[in-house]
């Protein structure tokens, strides 16, 4: 168990590290190693592109490694046309550098 002191605040701040920051990433059971992600895990980052609509090998590559999971989990998720149903979301919060964001 994580005990924060009182200035530290609630929710995500206190555990995300020094000169870190969240970033929330929605991934599928497969993705998300059908729940064996948990806060704590360190995982990579693939990213897979098509280079084109003719190719049908898509190309893939690990843009980040070693990458400490902060939190995971499902969260409902409001999505168009839908008719305003909840639709499950499964989500994981990533520790990453500062780089490329403002």
């Amino acid at each position: 168990m994580r005990v924060a002191g009182p200035e530290a605040g609630a929710g995500l701040p206190p555990i995300i590290p020094e000169g870190m920051r969240a970033l929330s990433v929605r991934v599928n059971d497969v993705i998300g190693v059908a729940g064996f992600v948990v806060p704590g895990t360190r995982v990579d980052v693939v990213v897979t592109i098509s280079t084109s609509a003719s190719q049908d090998k898509p190309m893939s590559r690990t843009v980040l490694g070693n990458v400490l999971v902060l939190t995971s989990g499902t969260r409902i998720d409001q999505e168009q046309g839908r008719k305003g149903e909840a639709q499950p979301t499964t989500v994981v919060t990533l520790a990453v550098s500062g780089w490329g964001f403002a």
